[in-house]
């Protein structure tokens, strides 16, 4: 007797270190019927991730990132080629480690061009810092950062998906 393996719709997965996955294969049966994932405590390794099997995921519309401020920017441009066909949001969570969300913001170019949507459309930056502490880096308008007070249960969270796309429709309604 043959049993089909269980697929999930929504995934949240913490990397913690004595766990960490050195470069995770998205190819997994159980996977293949996903719409949201979230992976959280990845900061250390997904700059070097491969991402195999990211852009088969045909029902995958919402994914989160957790990165923080030690993470180089080359992990979202690494991740970006491999997004699924359907993605319609990837919110990228910035948390807090060697220096602040705003330093880490003004302190390099690429960031900026992330967090405006010049890297991809799709990619929101979202911080749980108030945005009255980042300055001009958050005053140039709604096409920009998502502030987020409870990011661990992002799946559960709609309004922070539902900000995200209305950040997106807004860069594409504005877009040249």
């Amino acid at each position: 007797m043959t049993t089909s393996s269980p697929t999930l719709k929504r995934l949240s997965v913490t990397l913690h270190p004595f766990i960490l996955c050195p470069d995770p294969d998205f190819r997994a049966p159980v996977l293949q019927n996903l719409s949201h994932l979230c992976i959280f405590g990845s900061s250390d390794n997904c700059h070097k991730w491969l991402w195999r099997g990211l852009d088969a995921l045909k029902h995958l519309t919402h994914l989160a990132l957790e990165i923080d401020t030690s993470t180089p920017p080359q992990a979202i441009y690494n991740l970006a080629p491999h997004f699924p066909p359907l993605l319609r949001v990837c919110l990228v969570i910035i948390s807090i480690k060697k220096m602040s969300i705003r330093e880490y913001l003004a302190e390099d170019k690429e960031i900026q061009q992330l967090v405006s949507g010049d890297t991809d459309r799709r990619v929101v930056v979202g911080t749980s810092e108030t945005l009255e502490t980042l300055g001009s880096i958050a005053a140039s308008g709604p096409s920009h950062l998502i502030q987020m007070t409870q990011w661990e249960d992002i799946l559960g969270n709609r309004t922070v998906w539902e900000e995200a796309e209305k950040i997106i429709r807004y860069r594409m309604r504005n877009s040249g």
